[in-house]
């Protein structure tokens, strides 16, 4: 091809031709408004890469020797260890479901019950269907060990905080499922409690040897966490009045200018519950990345998984 490397970013796809030689001009027939038409089409190859799986050949960026986000002519970028371009494309859930007898007898059969021989096996064939990273719900302790691949690590300090107090709370206020439904079901953003477990969930980072791992593509935290319009009502309405949600509802309400009436009878009080809830989640981001950049601060925290 003779495109130059400006001339062939940004592109449309990115589908590599068998023939070398190909010079990336094709015609097809597509079918349009008024009847068969003839489209001349480009494709573009893909770059080579490098051992991350970044484009290399195109342009660079100065080398970190981690995986982070770079500004160029407007366009943001990840870009890896390298300083090379880098497009994820990724698969989660990567590790093994052991307890089904067929699987059992293939897995026994075919690797010995070797799981690295397993890892390593399925790696090579996602490699080869063109993914580049290992994504959340995965064994990131394997992925870290045995695997030179790109990976997304998955932390839940809110799941585990609830998980936690959960217990407590069913005594202290007399209901089953006290975070699952009814008006319970809230992240307890507010408590001291949970700023404690962003620290220790952040510092399993370290401990487990996530934080040196250049391969670590971020971390992600959380799965579906839930933002939702009856946080306000939830904490307003808190059983307990010396509860820190209670007194942060009442306290957001106050430095608003807003009363009771306002986010229950007026027309705009679903957009002042949406900024509530909006409040909630940017407490919850705010303790997490603080606790993350000091465990990790090499690392780009990417935000719950949703």
């Amino acid at each position: 091809m003779t495109e130059t490397a400006a001339e062939r970013i940004p592109y449309e796809t990115t589908l590599v031709p068998n023939d070398e030689n190909f010079d990336g001009i094709r015609t097809m027939i597509s079918p349009g408004a008024d009847g068969l038409a003839q489209v001349t089409y480009r494709i573009w190859y893909d770059p080579e890469t490098d051992e991350f799986g970044g484009w290399t050949g195109i342009f660079s960026f100065p080398a970190t020797g981690w995986f982070h986000c770079k500004q160029e002519n407007g366009r943001w970028w990840m870009v890896d260890p390298l300083g090379n371009p880098f497009i994820s494309t990724g698969i989660c859930c990567f590790k093994l479901y052991t307890g089904n007898r067929p699987f059992n007898e293939a897995f026994a059969e075919k690797y010995a019950s070797d799981e690295n021989r397993w890892a390593l096996n399925e790696w090579e064939k996602l490699k080869e269907y063109g993914f580049n990273t290992i994504g959340s719900f995965s064994d990131e302790k394997k992925v870290s060990r045995y695997l030179h691949a790109p990976y997304v690590l998955t932390l839940s300090p809110m799941g585990d905080y609830l998980e936690s107090i959960k217990e407590g709370c069913i005594a202290k206020y007399g209901i089953e499922n006290w975070h699952d439904e009814g008006p319970f079901n809230f992240p307890m953003v507010f408590d001291e409690g949970f700023t404690a477990y962003c620290e220790k969930t952040a510092a399993t980072v370290v401990t487990e040897g996530f934080s040196t791992d250049e391969y670590m593509l971020g971390i992600v935290t959380d799965n579906e966490f839930p933002v939702n319009t009856h946080f306000l009502e939830t904490c307003l309405n808190w059983p307990d009045t010396s509860h820190v949600n209670y007194k942060t509802a009442h306290r957001w309400l106050k430095n608003n200018n807003l009363t009771i009436n306002d986010i229950t009878f007026n027309d705009q009080s679903y957009k002042w519950k949406q900024k509530f809830a909006a409040y909630c989640y940017e407490t919850y981001l705010s303790k997490v990345s603080s606790s993350l950049k000091r465990y990790a601060p090499n690392h780009m925290y990417m935000g719950t998984k949703e």
